[in-house]
């Protein structure tokens, strides 16, 4: 992606107290869910991280893990898209 392709609006951390230098950094993007579908989007967020967090061999790095979500905006076949994030 380039910034003629679109930009990234906002990125919130929703996981993680690693060092950012440090850290496995997991961005998760709300492909597919609408404006309209930010609590959906939101619980399928912290039902990820808590599956991810709890599955071998990945539970044993939560420490050093970081989990993002970020809002983009995209532009597509000259139509400007927002994915919603947080």
């Amino acid at each position: 992606m380039s910034t003629s392709d679109g930009a990234v609006l906002c990125t919130t951390q929703v996981f993680g107290n690693a060092q950012l230098n440090r850290a496995f950094n997991v961005v998760l993007l709300a492909e597919g869910f609408r404006d309209t579908e930010q609590a959906a989007f939101n619980t399928a967020v912290k039902n990820f991280v808590t599956v991810f967090t709890a599955t071998a061999p990945f539970n044993h790095l939560t420490q050093r893990s970081m989990f993002f979500v970020s809002t983009l905006l995209l532009l597509i076949a000259g139509r400007i898209t927002r994915t919603q994030g947080r």
